[in-house]
């Protein structure tokens, strides 16, 4: 198959997959099935920043942990 035959099938196949998409949002339950994954894509958002929080906490330690253990052996 051609490259530009594959790129083709490629984008009638994006086309397809969006329309359906945009189709089921426009029902209830397509909308009720966005505001579910609106809360829980919220609720990864909150669970990575607190990761990140604590990453940054732990690397802190690591650093102050370093440098109090690299004074010791400097003197």
């Amino acid at each position: 198959m051609k490259t530009s035959t594959k790129v083709l099938l490629g984008f009638a196949a994006g086309v397809a997959a969006g329309a359906g998409l945009y189709y089921l949002a426009q029902t209830e339950k397509g909308k009720e099935i966005v505001n579910d994954i609106g809360r829980r894509a919220e609720g990864l958002k909150k669970g990575m920043g607190n990761m990140v929080d604590k990453g940054k906490h732990m690397a802190e330690d690591l650093v102050k942990k370093f440098n109090g253990t690299h004074q010791e052996t400097a003197v």
